[in-house]
């Protein structure tokens, strides 16, 4: 039996219940399955060793991951290192296709840029947009992210742009991760693996031989015919006194259109 843990990271417990149902969905697939808030781990410590499987999830707020993310990635750096692991973040600006990938999600990529772990298997969520559940300074900050990104500024507005299938299919993918005979004749389109760049040595074409036929005039094979010189030599020959010289023929112009 797999045993898995799910740490995470919430602000207003959207990220939390995420990982509730990635926790649940484990449960229901035959996993063993903790779940633990990324503070209570850092403070009073955890035993990652003896997990199968490490989900990591954070939510962004503001464009920035809490330090508390960091100071877990840092402590546990070794063991998410060393066992299968996934890691995924909640974004309101997920709710559009090319930023729901980890190419097009910019908070994905400063993820990688600062983390010392970098796992290959890596997922985005939409988050949700709840203005009345906001402080005013809240509200202001997310209205101002919403109008650079076309997204809801009304202060009443209550959506919840999570994909729960996605993210229940997201959490059957990661127990793959740690039971690979799982995966067998199943592609996963939840997840994200960075491609390896591999080089290969060119392969040129060989040259044809020179037949050695093809020589110029002065080799020495007889098949070969003299080459004309295509400049004529100039005769030096001075016309006789009995025949009159000829006119010189004028050359007629080219045509210039």
């Amino acid at each position: 039996m797999t045993h898995a843990l799910v740490a995470y990271y919430s602000h207003g417990g959207h990220t939390a219940r995420i990982a509730r149902v990635i926790a649940e969905t484990l449960r229901s697939e035959g996993a063993q399955c903790d779940m633990m808030d990324m503070t209570e781990a850092v403070r009073e410590g955890v035993d990652l060793e003896k997990y199968d499987l490490i989900i990591v999830g954070a939510a962004v707020i503001y464009g920035v991951y809490n330090k508390i993310v960091w100071e877990f990635i840092r402590r546990f750096e070794n063991v998410l290192k060393a066992k299968p692991s996934s890691f995924f973040n909640v974004t309101v600006v997920a709710r559009t296709p090319y930023k729901a990938t980890i190419e097009g999600n910019r908070y994905m990529q400063r993820f990688l840029q600062k983390s010392p772990w970098h796992p290959s298997d890596l997922k985005c969520f939409a988050g949700k947009v709840d203005y009345p559940s906001w402080t005013w300074y809240q509200k202001l900050a997310i209205q101002m992210i919403m109008k650079m990104t076309k997204g809801p500024t009304d202060p009443t507005t209550v959506i919840d742009y999570t994909d729960w299938e996605d993210v229940k299919a997201y959490a059957k993918h990661c127990l793959t991760l740690a039971a690979p005979e799982k995966a067998i004749g199943k592609e996963s389109t939840t997840h994200f693996d960075r491609p390896t760049a591999t080089v290969t040595a060119e392969t040129k074409t060989p040259k044809k031989p020179r037949d050695s036929r093809a020589k110029t005039a002065t080799g020495s094979n007889p098949e070969t015919k003299p080459v004309e010189s295509k400049t004529k030599r100039k005769s030096t020959a001075k016309p006789s006194k009995k025949t009159a010289p000829k006119r010189a023929v004028a050359e007629p112009e080219k045509n210039a259109s």
